[in-house]
């Protein structure tokens, strides 16, 4: 039987998502009570995500293989937050730099899986704040809108990549490695005060 390496990456990087969907703010986002509070906080997570994310994931573009794959929407959050009256700066330092001194392209193949992956909980995340938040949110609501537009062969292409590059466990777990770090970073965000 040949080896699925995406199959892989999903079975192993699924444990950190699901823990990552329970924490704070990401638990409660969905939920009938979700406050305008609740989605500041969630709009500023992300924007220090994608603040520690935009010195390394352009090197996507760097690669043929990869570009515009990965999607910068620190623009629209910072949109968002402006709208809001609740913009902070990007003071996150790089938490991918390190790691990817010397790290492999599997592992950014990891990254842009985490990353890109957020599409389908955009939209729900969309659809529930916007019927629950209503006008408190008006205009403010770029990011997820900009994640409910990305197309479903964009995805598709990702996955492609992945199952075309992923060929062996070795490939597999860098992946995972970058996936996780990811997902690693939210967490990180997500608890802190």
């Amino acid at each position: 039987m040949a080896f699925d390496g995406l199959l892989f990456l999903r079975s192993k990087t699924l444990p950190l998502h699901n823990k990552l969907e329970q924490l704070g703010v990401f638990a409660r986002i969905t939920h009938p009570q979700v406050n305008i509070l609740d989605y500041q906080k969630l709009l500023c997570i992300m924007q220090q995500f994608y603040c520690s994310a935009k010195l390394e994931l352009p090197l996507f573009k760097i690669n043929q293989k990869y570009k515009n794959l990965y999607r910068n929407r620190l623009a629209a959050l910072n949109a968002d937050l402006k709208t809001l009256n609740c913009a902070p700066p990007c003071t996150q330092q790089s938490y991918f730099q390190s790691k990817l001194l010397f790290k492999s392209d599997y592992y950014l193949l990891g990254i842009l899986y985490a990353t890109e992956g957020s599409t389908l909980g955009g939209q729900i995340i969309e659809r529930h704040c916007k019927k629950v938040l209503g006008a408190q949110i008006e205009g403010a609501h770029n990011y997820l809108s900009h994640l409910t537009t990305l197309s479903q062969g964009h995805w598709r292409e990702i996955l492609q990549l992945l199952q075309r590059n992923l060929l062996d466990q070795n490939t597999a777990e860098q992946a995972i490695s970058g996936a996780n770090s990811a997902f690693s970073l939210l967490e990180i965000l997500a608890t802190e005060k």
